[in-house]
């Protein structure tokens, strides 16, 4: 699981990053992200009703996608809230490896990594 303290909780900090975060896209993620004023970074995930009409489903995509920041956190730089969404129902399928592998490319190639 995700340290507490390495995730957003708070609705009024996902509504500020919903409204003023910039945001990178991907055809299979999406990010919002906003610099804090923190040592480390936090991260929200988000997965739609529109995508995922099934709950199960729904948490599934964000179980993977908490998985993948857990194991990578170290790689991510600090300083910045972000919220990592899903954009496509492909990743309900996807093995644990291919999507690790497609999220580090994503956050390299948008200056995320260390």
């Amino acid at each position: 699981m995700l340290p507490r303290k390495y995730r957003i909780t708070n609705g009024i900090d996902f509504d500020r990053l919903f409204q003023k975060g910039d945001l990178r896209s991907h055809p299979l993620f999406y990010l919002k992200f906003l610099p804090n004023n923190l040592t480390y970074s936090r991260f929200g995930f988000a997965v739609g009703v529109k995508l995922f009409k099934k709950a199960v489903k729904r948490n599934r995509v964000k179980r993977l996608m908490r998985e993948l920041i857990r194991l990578n956190i170290v790689k991510i730089r600090s300083g910045y809230d972000i919220i990592v969404g899903a954009k496509s129902q492909k990743l309900y399928g996807i093995k644990y490896l291919e999507a690790e592998k497609l999220l580090l490319l994503f956050l390299s190639n948008n200056k995320f990594l260390k």
